[in-house]
């Protein structure tokens, strides 16, 4: 019976162990997943212009917005967000559902989880304010 108890014990450990692992991995490389179609409205700010200056998103800026998000790559990190952003994004979906997204260099804070972003360039979004 200590035999049995043993091997179930050992079993469920290694069971655990690669769901925990698996679960690492998917949380490493991640994109922002936007589904368009649930995508009701779009606030963009930024400061990058003087003087700082909020538009709301419409049409083909809307996909195209939603599409370039999507393509960043993005792995959470521990650091801390830096002071500051280039691009404050308010994200309206359906059913009331709103996040926000704070891009400064290399990060962006996802409702308040950062993230380190790769492809991020501080003028992907410099036309919507042209």
């Amino acid at each position: 019976m200590k035999k049995y108890f043993l091997m179930t014990f050992l079993l469920v450990s290694v069971i655990l162990s690669v769901g925990c692992v698996s679960d690492k991995t998917e949380e490493e490389a991640t994109s922002m997943g936007i589904h368009l179609e649930q995508v009701e409205k779009i606030t963009v700010s930024t400061q990058m212009t003087n003087p700082k200056q909020d538009i709301v998103l419409e049409n083909k800026d809307l996909e195209d917005c939603v599409n370039k998000l999507n393509e960043y790559s993005l792995k959470q990190t521990n650091d801390e967000q830096k002071k500051g952003w280039q691009y404050l994004f308010k994200i309206e979906r359906e059913g009331g559902v709103v996040t926000v997204l704070s891009f400064m260099d290399d990060r962006v804070t996802v409702d308040g989880t950062v993230y380190e972003v790769e492809g991020y360039d501080s003028r992907d979004f410099l036309y919507l304010f042209e």
